[in-house]
């Protein structure tokens, strides 16, 4: 997995001037009476954050000399020698409290005049072995230097070899950008990735996406690193869906590529890689590094992420008429765009229609994955109970998806009820509704007291409650009349009057005493 720019901005490679070989050893190609250059504009021990990067915790580096030493640093690591930064910029104040610790020691000679340091203008560190001891003239890591620092553009002063006047095997200095005494040649292989001066973790959520899923609810898998400028430890980081807290994980899983391009804090491993929960949809990821010492939690980053890679959806209603009217929604997490569905009818093709209706509740369940979702069709069908049932066409990873089963009762026949019979003047009268299926206008409905015709009346009455439960009919359907009829027990029946194909149906039969 290569490591995301993230920091781009912040760090500079270094372009060799000359090529190194393969190994990066041979003969020194820096003149050791080489120094490093002043920076035009800036002032020694004052740099601004802008200038430097963050190589280790305890090294601050000049941010064009960065790169190459954490390329160094990584290579010496690739050749089992461990190079440990201690010290690397030193500002002012630092470079008056080194002189004067040496000068107590009688020693002033083995520190430079404050303001004149090359250690304050970020191109000189200081490195110690594992065990936090300065570098000495017969330790691996002096002879892995002198054989290959200098084609990462660092350099070790000839003043500073055994037997120059200030002997120091542990600091080395950057003249990759060509230095002040023997100039005119470029230096120095580096592509390491510093971390940005104020001691906020850095990394990045580099993927995440479908791990598994039950239903609407599931896993999505997440992976990155992250980076605290403050320790080479591990630390923790915390991912959000949609804003809100849905797991934390120790960034503590081997990342080659962040070992190699921030090699100052490969003593631990800083990637992460595990599940959280999710509900279906696209949701957006967010990762927050967890601070340690100075400095705050950051945000990483954050990725829109489909959790799913099948079509779900519903089946609200399935009603019968002249065919069956479906109505739901579906979608896919892969698009933000709408699918087509396909109805089945016991078994059989029934016809496809596109989920592109306005469905605002879908929306707000599932804000990323675009509007409009809705389904609304007529499939045709037979007499008789059909069983319907319709699937999700896929979009991008995944397959076709069943969204679910209705049965439904369908006939060409009026249907309707007599909700009431109740005794009048002089006879009965009856109340009820009355729909074909072939028609949305009124239709005629016969009245039957014990098995002989009554008379006729037209539902024309307003049934909002019809309305609402057979929607496309409109709510124009209610019937009521009086009949004449004598005292006693009576049976009432109603027929809705056919219209169109199918026949005269009985609606229902009440008794009622007059």
């Amino acid at each position: 997995m290569l490591l995301a720019v993230v920091l781009a901005a912040s760090a500079v490679v270094m372009t060799a001037g000359v090529s190194a070989p393969a190994a990066w050893a041979g003969p020194n190609p820096v003149h050791p009476d080489n120094r490093p250059s002043t920076i035009p504009g800036a002032t020694n021990g004052a740099l601004g954050s802008h200038e430097l990067l963050q190589v280790a915790p305890n090294c601050v580096a000049y941010h064009r000399a960065a790169p190459s030493l954490i390329a160094m640093i990584a290579a010496a690591r690739r050749d089992g020698v461990r190079l440990v930064p201690a010290e690397c910029y030193r500002d002012y104040a630092g470079q008056v409290a080194a002189r004067d610790s040496w000068c107590r020691r009688g020693a002033c000679h083995m520190a430079a005049v404050p303001g004149t340091s090359n250690h304050g203008w970020g191109k000189a560190v200081d490195f110690s072995d594992s065990q936090g001891a300065s570098l000495t003239f017969n330790s691996p890591a002096y002879a892995w230097l002198k054989g290959h620092a200098g084609w990462f553009g660092w350099n070790h002063p000839g003043v500073m070899e055994p037997t120059g006047p200030v002997p120091e095997a542990w600091h080395w200095e950057w003249v990759g950008d060509g230095g002040r005494m023997y100039p005119g040649l470029n230096f120095g292989y580096g592509n390491g990735i510093g971390l940005p001066v104020g001691g906020n973790p850095a990394g990045r959520l580099d993927s995440a996406g479908t791990a598994s899923m039950n239903g609407w609810t599931g896993t999505a898998r997440v992976a990155g690193w992250v980076v605290d400028p403050n320790t080479t430890n591990s630390v923790d980081v915390h991912l959000y869906v949609d804003g809100n807290i849905a797991g934390a994980m120790r960034a503590n899983k081997p990342r080659e590529d962040v070992a190699q391009l921030l090699a100052g804090y490969d003593a631990s491993p800083h990637g992460f890689d595990g599940e959280i929960p999710a509900l279906y949809g696209r949701r957006e990821i967010c990762a927050y590094g967890i601070n340690m010492g100075p400095g705050r939690n950051t945000l990483l980053n954050c990725i829109v992420a489909p959790v799913g890679q099948h079509p779900i959806g519903s089946i609200d209603s399935a009603e019968a008429g002249t065919g069956i009217r479906l109505r739901g929604w579906a979608l896919d997490a892969d698009s933000t765009g709408v699918i087509d569905i396909h109805a089945y009818v016991n078994g059989r093709f029934a016809g496809v229609a596109t989920a592109n209706r306005s469905r605002p509740d879908v929306d707000t369940v599932f804000p990323r994955n675009g509007t409009n979702h809705g389904f609304d069709f007529i499939v045709p069908a037979v007499d008789g109970i059909q069983s319907v049932c319709l699937y999700g066409i896929n979009v991008g990873p995944g397959g076709n998806s069943f969204i679910g089963c209705k049965n439904v009762t369908t006939s060409r026949h009026p249907f309707g009820f007599l909700d009431s019979v109740r005794s009048a003047p002089g006879g009965l009268s009856v109340h009820g509704w009355a729909i074909d299926p072939d028609t949305t206008d009124p239709i005629e409905v016969h009245t039957y007291i014990d098995g002989r015709f009554a008379g006729a009346t037209v539902a024309t009455e307003s049934r909002p409650d019809v309305g609402a439960a057979v929607p496309g009919y409109g709510p124009n359907h209610g019937y009521s009349a009086t009949y004449p009829a004598p005292p006693g027990l009576r049976t009432v029946c109603t027929y809705g009057i056919n219209v169109g194909a199918g026949s005269t149906a009985l609606l229902q039969c009440r008794t009622a005493v007059i």
